[in-house]
This record gives C-alpha cells, sequence and structure tokens, in this order.
C-alpha cells in the first residue's frame, strides 16, 4: 500500500513541477505580450487550463507494456507491517486536510452570502437602477445589505448585487457606475468562473503557482470590467471617484467567493489600468499572442520530458507478444522479509531479439527489494523474435501467511 502511495505522490510531485513551469512561463509571458486586460484574462485563463489538463499528456506517450508477477506468501510470515516507512500516509493525509479544511470555508462562505442575501431588503427605487441595467444588459436583482461594506454579486441562474448602506448616499452617477460593474460581471457569469477558481486553489492549495494564476485572472477580470463600465458610461472621472471613495471606507465584510467592486486585486494597478488606457495594433497583438503560445508550447514540452509522469498502463491487446521460455522467481531478500517491507519494484528493460532480458533500470520501489527484482528478471528468457524491445515489468512482493502464486502474463514487446 506504502509503495503504491508513495508512487502516486511522485506524479504528483512531477505533475506539480510541471504546471509550475507552465504557469510561469505563460503568465509571464501574457504580461509581456498581451497589453489589454481581456486578452491578459482569456490568456492566464487558457494557461490554467493547459496546467489543469497537463496529466492527460502522459496518456499519448508511446506506452511500454507492463508485466506483472506477484510473489505470494513468503516463509516467515507477513514481517512486522509497522516498520514499513509512514511517510507516504502522513503527506497524502495533510494534502487531503488541507482540501478539505478548504472545501469547508468554501462552502461556509457561500452559506454567508445566502445568509446575507436572506437579511437584505430590496432595493428598486431610483434612476441609477434602470440606467444601469439598460447600460449593461443586465436584470439581476439588487438587495441592500446592513452587513456589507462593498458591493458584491453572486448566483448564477438568478444573479444577486448585494450593495452597502452607504451606497445609498452615492450621487447618481455614481451609483449607475457600480451598478454597471456589477451587471456585467452578473452577465458575464463571472461567479460561476470564480467559484470554479476557488475550487483549484481549494484542491491545489499547497501549490503558489495556481494561487498565482487565480490572482492573475482576478486582477485582469476587474480590470476588463472597469474599461467596460467606462465605456457604457462614458464617466471615466466619475468612476474612479467611485472607486477611491469605497475603498476609502471601512473594511466590512467581504463575502468571497462573490463578484465585488473591490476585490483582492490591487486597487493601484486598475487605476492605473484605466488611466493608461493600452491599446495594441493588429500586429502587435498577432506578435505577442504568437511569442506567447510558442513559449508555452516550448516550456509545456519541456516540462513534460523533464518531469515526466508515471508511466500509464499499456493496452490489454499488444500485436506483438513474446513468449516466456524461462522465468526464475524472485528470491525474497530476508532481511526484508523480516522488517515487513513490501510492494511493487518497476523495471524497464530492454529484451533483445535473441530473448535475454538486459539494460535493466529501476525506476520505481522499495530499496531493499530492487536488487533481488533486477537480479531475477537478467535470468529471463523470452522466445526469439526479430528485433529488440523496450517493456516495463514489474514485480510485486507481497508478505502471506498462505504460500501462493501468480504466473506473470505473457511479455509483449513495444517497439524501441
Amino acid at each position: 500500500m506504502t509503495g503504491v502511495l508513495a508512487a502516486r505522490l511522485g506524479d504528483l510531485a512531477a505533475y506539480s513541477l510541471q504546471a509550475g513551469v507552465v504557469l510561469a512561463v505563460g503568465l509571464l509571458l501574457g504580461r509581456a505580450c498581451l497589453g489589454p486586460p481581456r486578452w491578459r484574462l482569456a490568456w492566464a485563463q487558457l494557461v490554467l487550463l493547459i496546467a489543469l489538463v497537463l496529466p492527460v499528456a502522459a496518456l499519448f506517450r508511446p506506452p511500454a507494456d507492463s508485466y506483472l508477477v506477484a510473489l505470494g506468501a513468503v516463509a516467515g510470515g507477513p514481517g512486522r507491517a509497522a516498520d514499513q516507512p509512514l511517510w507516504p500516509m502522513a503527506v497524502a493525509l495533510v494534502i487531503a486536510c488541507g482540501a478539505a479544511v478548504r472545501l469547508v470555508v468554501l462552502a461556509r462562505r457561500v452559506h454567508r452570502l445566502r445568509l446575507c442575501r436572506r437579511a437584505a431588503r430590496p432595493w428598486t427605487d431610483g434612476a441609477a437602477l434602470a440606467a444601469a441595467r439598460t447600460l449593461a444588459g443586465g436584470s439581476a436583482a439588487v438587495y441592500v445589505c446592513d452587513a456589507l461594506e462593498i458591493p458584491a454579486t453572486y448566483g448564477a441562474r438568478r444573479p444577486v448585487v448585494l450593495v452597502p448602506v452607504r451606497f445609498l448616499s452615492l450621487p447618481a452617477a455614481a451609483q449607475t457606475a457600480v451598478l454597471c460593474h456589477e451587471m456585467r460581471h452578473a452577465r458575464r457569469q463571472d461567479w460561476l468562473q470564480m467559484l470554479a477558481e476557488e475550487l483549484v486553489c481549494a484542491l491545489l492549495w499547497f501549490h503558489p503557482a495556481f494561487w498565482w494564476a487565480v490572482r492573475e485572472i482576478r486582477e485582469a477580470r476587474e480590470q476588463a470590467v472597469d474599461r467596460e463600465v467606462v465605456r457604457l458610461t462614458g464617466e471615466r472621472r466619475v468612476y474612479l471617484h467611485t472607486l477611491l471613495r469605497l475603498a476609502g471606507g471601512p473594511a466590512g465584510t467581504r463575502p468571497a467567493p462573490a463578484a465585488l467592486l473591490l476585490s483582492e486585486s490591487r486597487l493601484a494597478a486598475r487605476i492605473e489600468s484605466l488611466l493608461k488606457e493600452v491599446t495594441m495594433t493588429k500586429k502587435a497583438f498577432w506578435s505577442g499572442l504568437g511569442a506567447s503560445v510558442g513559449g508555452v508550447a516550448l516550456a509545456t514540452a519541456m516540462a513534460t520530458w523533464a518531469f515526466p509522469l508515471g508511466t500509464p498502463a499499456a493496452p490489454a491487446k499488444r500485436a506483438a507478444e513474446r513468449k516466456v521460455l524461462h522465468k526464475p522467481n524472485a528470491a525474497y531478500p530476508a532481511e526484508a522479509k523480516e522488517r515487513g517491507i513490501e510492494g511493487d519494484v518497476v523495471m524497464d528493460v530492454r529484451i533483445t531479439a535473441a530473448g535475454d532480458v538486459e539494460d535493466v533500470k529501476v525506476t520505481k520501489g522499495p530499496a531493499d527489494l530492487r536488487e533481488a527484482a533486477a537480479e531475477a528478471v537478467r535470468q529471463w528468457k523470452y522466445a526469439p523474435s526479430d528485433r529488440d524491445v523496450r517493456a516495463t515489468l514489474t514485480i510485486r512482493f507481497v508478505l502471506d501467511k498462505k504460500k501462493t502464486s501468480t504466473d506473470p502474463k505473457p511479455a509483449r514487446g513495444a517497439n524501441d
């Protein structure tokens, strides 16, 4: 059990390195080559998606064939299981507990949003609401919540905009700008995207690159919505003053996950983005996009090559088969048996055209069992063939009270 768990943790470590490389290269290229926020937003979301699906790339590698030899009970009994390493179980437990805590916190925040909505009172008065709905094209209901200090939007099918009490004292133009911002979030279904981002951060809480990616996405999203609001209202100065006025208020409840007017993204960066109005020519855009795509493609290829995941299982049926002529079983090391060490030893080997096993490289398995497994497979003999093949052999060492054995599956070659 610990051997399999350690192998899965090894794959997780390799995946974490892959994702870190891809996210770092992709996010840095996005900031350097793609200026407007809406393009940086789309690019950062794409890079995050690529990082999440990186394990799929392992499925497209030509898999080596896998052969399993199960050694049953060994003389001397099951050994002392307490001597087996506990670190894989401890690490897996920490990762699982961290994810569970993050998911519980997320669920409590969503529940807090619902409580805020229940305690709020509807707001339907004023020309600002009608103007915001006309400009932003949204129909979200607006509620005044005493527990909030900043406007927030949540919900998918029936989105709701929650505004603080001090929102009612703002001028009509500022109210329109604030509601336009929240209506655009509702129309774009940003709450669902933010919820998905929270789930990614909860499940991969231990990886700082994913947190960085989510921060970049949210900053670009807020900047993109800011620009939409200025374009729709034509009131850049009013909108900037409204942001500063709300930011200067008391730090009240921030009911994440929700689309907030003043989220954790940097306010200074948002104001700078509104003042600069960065634009790109078509030539500059396509050049920047090409450089970004090329850089991420190269980073993905290098990361998956440098930090490969475990070899996927081979298909059940293969065209070429190699018959085993001679297969001596591996001897269970006495010291490993006494200490209760068991597990799988995975080896990458070359089966020659003459049927000999050569170039044995142990890739995974308990250190105390590796030499015994390698020594055994070197003595295996296969039926002759017309060419050499590479294969992955797995010998399983199992301690049991009953003496059993399982014959290996026939060797099936994979072309060099």
